[in-house]
């Protein structure tokens, strides 16, 4: 927690409607537009000098300054303590619908009770997970002050899907053209932007987590709903690997596929028609895993 962040914010002094003039730096502009503006001038004229009371208040003994705490702030604070944060365009940012994760990892038990429940190799889930999550894992955590938060891709042309199109102005997070999909960074950055537009097409248009499964198919992979897709597979990489287990076992082409080892057909089924060398890559990683 940023203990020196949070108390600047609970504490107002300057450049408030409580401690200030019209001499201050920041309200220099919004007394140009007053007093140039008759109407404005005449809805707000003394506003601020009405509600400017700091300088009342009585000073310590010691001469210092009186510090005013705002009790508005308190809650915002509980509430945003609640959440994962992230960074999104640079500002650490709660995230409302995802949970902490436990730190619970996937371990070789827990890949060879996958692998007997689908009756395939260990190896072979492993390579999926290798290919689907590449050198960024099961979650995401760019800075020293943020949480762990799932590795997600924001796929746009989902999202145009889900909302017929109604945001298309807003190219990168709404498109029918798949692509665009840019650094692991901004991933957060489109879902929260389409999340604010569409809350349940945003969960749904993004992948998660080590296998990268779309929240689209959430109920194939064992939840009633995506929000709770979403907030069982944040919490855990073991959740992640049973919503796999789940999602492959209602999928016959997946089952055989992942059985025989027919990665094309896995790839097509798994990540699309027109996949692009995903197969490739997941017989090599199989490989590697032997």
């Amino acid at each position: 927690m940023n203990i020196p962040e949070y108390a600047r914010r609970l504490i107002v002094k300057h450049d408030s409607d409580w401690h200030s003039t019209r001499e201050d730096t920041r309200w220099s502009s919004v007394f140009t537009v007053r007093d140039e503006s008759p109407v404005v001038k005449m809805a707000n004229g003394g506003f601020l000098d009405v509600t400017r009371w700091m300088d009342k208040v009585p000073p310590f003994a010691s001469q210092r300054s009186v510090w005013h705490f705002h009790p508005l702030e308190f809650p915002e604070i509980l509430r945003s303590a609640e959440f994962p944060k992230t960074p999104v365009n640079g500002e650490l940012t709660p995230i409302e619908f995802i949970h902490f994760y436990n730190g619970d990892k996937i371990d070789d038990t827990d890949y060879e009770e996958a692998a007997k429940e689908l009756g395939c190799e260990v190896a072979a889930i492993k390579a999926v997970a290798k290919t689907e999550n590449g050198p960024y894992g099961s979650y995401f955590k760019f800075e020293d002050n943020d949480d762990y938060v799932p590795a997600i891709l924001f796929e746009r042309h989902h999202f145009h899907k889900y909302t017929n199109g109604k945001y298309d102005q807003f190219e990168d997070i709404s498109n029918p053209v798949a692509g665009g999909y840019g650094a692991t960074s901004i991933q957060y950055a489109k879902l929260i932007k389409a999340y604010a537009l569409d809350k349940k097409a945003a969960l749904k248009s993004a992948s998660w987590g080590k296998f990268q499964i779309l929240a689209s198919n959430y109920a194939t992979s064992g939840y009633s709903s995506p929000e709770d897709f979403v907030f069982a597979l944040s919490k855990s990489e073991k959740n992640q690997l049973k919503a796999f287990v789940s999602f492959i076992k209602a999928d016959r082409v997946l089952l055989r596929s992942i059985r025989t080892k027919d990665w094309l057909s896995f790839a097509q089924r798994y990540n699309g028609p027109r996949q692009k060398g995903y197969d490739l890559k997941m017989e090599r990683n199989y490989n590697a895993s032997l």
